[in-house]
């Protein structure tokens, strides 16, 4: 901040020049220091964040390089006047594009069902991360600066160590309260919104984005770097209302919190769509097992009643010596035995009552089905869960199958197994070209709540027309 001075009292700018004093070794420390929060602490304090918002370690290589392009593009737009929205797209770019190289590019998340592309997934997180940032940053800059101004206004001029550390406290305390607002945000909102749905995190970029233009065009446009000081009339420049200002200064900083509490809300909101949803499901699942397992208990209880009439008429026809007839009611009864049992036996009994009912609706279809599906026993997965995954897996991909001329439907289902790793494919031809054109319902979206809740990891790949969903688990020994 520089302080200019005219009127008749020419002797207050050679008081407040070091040789007029004779401390210039005193007062060369606050513009040494203000340059130093500045141009280190302050980019520092970026760096550090977009590591923690990014769920990565701090990187070395990242301070190293983001420290010495901070301060030329400082210089750079402010030797080219840039202001207000192109300066701001200037400062979110350059920490975008060194975080992404650092951080974002480098997380491999445990689990990628993202609407998104996997490297535009990381873009978008280290932009929006870039603008939150720079939000809280430019709001905590404005509050500092008007009340610094404010010092500078009402402050004696014969204080003049304090007037020359002005600038050094406006930023050291300007980084002490975007550090704590950070923390705050960090602590209290990040964790729900770093874990929810990219869409959802994506929608803070507007509202922030907007407070932060805000916050730079008052900066700008209100009060600048310089303060016009009159002896004979007092302040000239700028002449603004400071409980004005200093409401909306307030009222931005509150809005910041109040935009990242409604994001949080819809999260919380989604998630516990998803739950209901999920629950749905195992109520479905569970009365499907119910209603199966009823029916085959009547069949059987029929079976064992019809049983020994059964037996006195092939004892009579072997009495007769008539094996012709004998042979053929034995494979009558085979028949009968067969129709008792599950279509597949996969070592699980709610999951073979589960396939029961899925591979129906794909025969009704006309969709050809292999299944080659084997569980382990014991198992880690719930019975409620598997059917959760397979339920999803088998009704997208029957939806898909629907969309296809009869001869080209096909549904694939295996698992394999080796020591602790377990896996489950689904395979089934699709319309959808690549996986970026790929857009997740609420299938997918239950399925990876279960794989979150194994640790599990999902893959899915679309290669030649084929779309391939692969599940991994890894057992515990």
């Amino acid at each position: 901040m520089n302080i200019v001075f005219s009127g008749s009292a020419d002797w207050w700018m050679k008081l407040l020049t070091p040789d007029g004093l004779g401390i210039s070794w005193l007062l060369s420390w606050p513009v040494l220091s203000a340059n130093l929060l500045f141009f280190c602490v302050r980019p520092a304090l970026f760096v550090i964040f977009f590591c923690r918002y990014s769920g990565s370690s701090f990187r070395r290589g990242f301070l190293a390089l983001y420290l010495p392009l901070f301060a030329l593009s400082c210089f750079f737009y402010m030797a080219l006047g840039l202001s207000g929205l192109p300066g701001l797209l200037f400062d979110v770019l350059l920490l975008t594009l060194c975080g992404y190289s650092f951080c974002c590019r480098l997380a491999t998340p445990a689990v990628s069902l993202s609407p998104l592309p996997s490297r535009r997934t990381a873009w978008l997180q280290a932009l929006i991360i870039s603008i939150l940032i720079f939000a809280v940053n430019d709001v905590c800059h404005g509050i500092l600066k008007l009340f610094s101004f404010w010092i500078a206004v009402h402050i004696p001029l014969s204080w003049s160590l304090l007037n020359m550390s002005l600038d050094t406290l406006q930023v050291l305390f300007q980084n002490l309260l975007f550090f704590f607002s950070l923390l705050f945000i960090h602590r209290n909102f990040y964790p729900d919104l770093e874990n929810g749905h990219s869409l959802v995190f994506a929608t803070l970029a507007v509202p922030l984005l907007y407070i932060s233009l805000v916050e730079r065009t008052i900066q700008d446009s209100l009060y600048g770097n310089t303060i016009i000081f009159n002896t004979d009339e007092g302040i000239c420049f700028p002449v603004v209302d400071h409980a004005g200002i200093l409401f909306l200064q307030l009222f931005a900083y509150l809005c910041l919190f109040l935009t990242l509490a409604a994001c949080q809300h819809v999260q919380k909101e989604l998630h516990h769509q998803q739950i209901l949803q999920i629950l749905e499901q195992q109520r479905q699942s569970q009365e499907s097992y119910i209603q199966e397992t009823h029916l085959r208990y009547e069949q059987t209880r029929s079976f064992r009643h019809d049983i020994r009439n059964h037996l006195t008429v092939l004892e009579e026809l072997l009495n007769q010596k008539d094996m012709e007839h004998a042979r053929q009611y034995l494979l009558d009864l085979k028949q009968i035995s067969s129709a008792l049992s599950a279509p597949v036996n996969t070592g699980n009994a709610v999951v073979n009552a589960l396939l029961r009912s899925k591979l129906t609706l794909a025969g009704q279809a006309d969709i050809p089905v292999i299944c080659e599906l084997t569980f382990p026993n014991p198992n880690p997965v719930s019975d409620i869960d598997w059917c959760i995954l397979l339920a999803n897996a088998i009704d997208n991909a029957i939806k898909a199958n629907e969309l296809l001329p009869a001869g080209q439907r096909r549904l694939s289902l295996s698992t394999t197994q080796k020591g602790n790793f377990f896996l489950l494919s689904i395979e089934n031809p699709c319309q959808t070209k690549d996986s970026h054109s790929l857009s997740p319902g609420i299938g997918l979206s239950n399925i990876q709540a279960v794989m979150e809740k194994y640790q599990g990891k999902t893959d899915i790949t679309i290669k030649n027309g084929s779309f391939r969903l692969q599940l991994l688990f890894c057992f515990p020994p």
